[in-house]
């Protein structure tokens, strides 16, 4: 049977979430049961408001680190001979077309409404995308040159 949270277990478990943006994990790290967890925020809207605030944190520090990711590469090494002799800078485009997905739905998420439909293309929509997608290819391609000289690869 659940029982009643604590003020220190409600803590942890915020504390967790923030940290961690994983509800079962905090709930355990809480010491709590997940059946009381959900009733408590359906019961208490206070409780609820502060849990999607956790989970909004959470959210923002990993749409923070992949961000970073995204634009600054990750650094990864390089062995020869069974040693570590160097690094190079690895860069991920489609985590970065996630995040303009995330960010900019109406260009880069769904698609255009068909024209049988009785709706026109939006014009201004089209021309910012490829607009944009013309930048990215110019970014992907001073990332693969940068990437180039650092290494000393062709």
């Amino acid at each position: 049977m659940p029982r009643k949270w604590t003020k220190k277990q409600e803590g942890a478990f915020l504390q967790h979430l923030r940290k961690t943006g994983n509800v079962s994990a905090s709930i355990r790290f809480a010491g709590a049961d997940r059946s009381s967890a959900y009733k408590k925020r359906k019961c208490d809207p206070e409780f609820k408001a502060k849990w999607q605030d956790s989970l909004s944190e959470a959210t923002d520090a990993l749409e923070g680190e992949l961000r970073s990711r995204a634009l600054f590469g990750t650094s990864k090494p390089v062995f020869y001979g069974g040693k570590e002799c160097g690094s190079v800078r690895s860069y991920n485009e489609t985590l970065g077309m996630f995040l303009l997905k995330g960010r900019r739905p109406e260009i880069f998420g769904g698609s255009v409404p068909d024209e049988d439909e009785g709706n026109k293309p939006n014009e201004d929509r089209k021309i910012a995308r490829d607009d944009l997608m013309k930048k990215l290819e110019a970014m992907v391609v001073t990332m693969e040159q940068t990437h180039s000289m650092a290494t000393g690869s062709v």
